[in-house]
């Protein structure tokens, strides 16, 4: 089964412009964590004080520990790929991806079903 795009590609496409405090994408074949933070910023924010928010806000560094992250750019849906055409055929259900940036870490996801 291919994607097929239309009215589920607009329906998909407002879900994931929606993201904010939660989602959830089921049936997740595949996801991708990597990090959006240079590296000379890592270098000097190792600290572990830097884990928790209290203890690291006086520090002149990255402070990891927060409970939240901002969507920054945010979420996009990606255009079919050899992936999501591959778990299509496989399972017989529609593929996604899709690719969250945020301003600590870039998360990628291929599932299939989405719910909010």
């Amino acid at each position: 089964m291919r994607y097929k795009g239309g009215r589920d590609a607009a329906v998909l496409e407002q879900m994931v412009d929606e993201i904010s405090d939660h989602a959830l994408f089921r049936y997740c074949v595949e996801a991708r964590c990597e990090t959006s933070v240079p590296a000379e910023t890592w270098l000097v924010s190792l600290d572990d004080r830097l884990i928790d928010h209290e203890s690291g806000i006086d520090l002149d560094r990255y402070v990891w520990g927060v409970k939240w992250r901002c969507l920054d750019p945010g979420a996009k849906l990606l255009p079919q790929s050899e992936a999501t055409c591959r778990w299509s055929k496989a399972l017989g259900s529609d593929f996604h991806e899709v690719r969250i940036e945020t301003n600590a870490h870039n998360l990628t996801s291929l599932f299939s079903d989405p719910f909010k």
